[in-house]
């Protein structure tokens, strides 16, 4: 298990351990308590990957944001309109989104500057 645990795969790890390999998947065939420790630790080490997914993500990695919020979308959110039977628009490419997003904070930019420039001139001080 500790051979596992650290990313071997079964069978590379029977070969260091000098064990078969058809013993391990007899033994998890007939032993349910050794079947849910080589479940375990699959689901530990996809959660390996899963922190390095995110690690990525909040690093600025657009791709790895998309995937992670794919695979972990938050609460509220889904990847097709509730009840349109629509598919979701499809994915840009981080050139497509980072152009999309400039053009988003240009605007809203645009509307804050004047919003205070309305702000300014009411000011009975002006």
């Amino acid at each position: 298990m500790t051979l596992l645990s650290r990313g071997a795969s079964p069978a590379a790890a029977c070969s260091q351990l000098g064990i078969l390999l058809a013993d391990v998947i007899w033994t998890m065939e007939h032993d349910s308590g050794f079947q849910s420790m080589m479940n375990r630790v699959q689901e530990l080490l996809s959660q390996n990957v899963a922190a390095a997914l995110y690690r990525s993500a909040m690093e600025g990695s657009v791709t790895a944001q998309q995937n992670y919020l794919k695979a972990y979308p938050p609460p509220g959110c889904s990847a097709t309109i509730e009840g349109s039977g629509k598919d979701p628009e499809p994915e840009m490419t981080d050139e497509e989104l980072t152009e999309y997003l400039k053009q988003e904070a240009t605007a809203f930019l645009a509307e804050l500057n004047s919003d205070r420039s309305l702000e300014v001139s009411k000011d009975p001080a002006v």
